[in-house]
């Protein structure tokens, strides 16, 4: 029976068995394949394979078995970031080949390249770029339901950014919403009735994350400025209201 220790000591303990050349699970043999044995190495990747196969069937993350995988792919959306932000930290390729990344990017010149060859291809099809196997909208490179998921996305990480509580409606539920606010609008404004223009800004509450409307975004940005004055002439009134006011003394004569 192995000795229970604590995390810390578990890593020294399989870092000194690395500097050794041995295999890291305490089996005596040397490592032959990465910092495992062989038999090591199909023991685990057995058990790995069958935790990986009962989440999938699940439908659950193969990482770490809690969350439903992105659509298309066998991972979390958390999963894959973390995997991703792992690879970047230590200046590896993003999409897992071991390879340095070029500057700036993503990923190495090959996985790049190769992404690149994967869409064009995608597109020659007439399919979404998103791997999703749907047929992709005319004159765009992604499917409806993807890009009103991509709008979904960068609202809430902009939401983030800015601090303030992001669209909590769930995934499948938003791809109804805005399809039905989309086609009522006709293409125009929800409040002044002119064009989007090149930007479709999706209004919500800042406080309950409940989306309202689909605006323009000088309507937005006016919307934004006028809440903000109504809750600043509200509290005022308010305060004006509540002040302390002096008792009225009547002299009887």
């Amino acid at each position: 029976m192995k000795p229970s220790r604590t995390p810390e000591a578990r890593k020294a303990h399989r870092l000194a068995l690395k500097e050794k050349g041995l295999c890291v699970h305490e089996c005596g043999r040397s490592a032959t394949i990465g910092v495992s044995c062989e038999p090591c190495a199909v023991l685990v990747r057995g058990r790995a394979n069958q935790t990986h196969a009962h989440r999938k069937t699940s439908g659950l993350c193969i990482s770490c078995g809690k969350r439903p995988p992105i659509e298309a792919k066998r991972k979390c959306a958390a999963c894959v970031a973390s995997v991703k932000r792992q690879r970047q930290e230590i200046g590896l390729c993003g999409y897992g080949c071991g390879e340095p990344t070029v500057p700036g990017c993503f990923g190495c010149q090959k996985c790049l390249d190769r992404k690149r060859q994967v869409k064009q291809q995608l597109l020659d099809r007439g399919l979404c770029v998103s791997h999703c196997g749907r047929p992709a909208t005319p004159g765009k490179q992604k499917c409806s339901t993807c890009s009103i998921k991509s709008v979904l996305r960068q609202s809430v990480t902009y939401a983030k950014q800015r601090g303030y509580t992001p669209i909590t409606m769930p995934v499948d539920q938003f791809v109804v919403w805005y399809s039905a606010k989309l086609e009522a609008a006709k293409g125009c404004c929800e409040w002044c009735g002119e064009p989007f223009g090149k930007r479709l800004i999706v209004d919500h509450d800042h406080a309950t994350g409940e989306p309202r409307a689909l605006l323009c975004i000088r309507c937005n940005v006016a919307e934004g400025y006028g809440l903000q004055r109504l809750e600043r002439v509200v509290a005022a009134m308010r305060a004006w209201a509540a002040r302390p006011r002096p008792r009225s003394t009547s002299t009887s004569s």
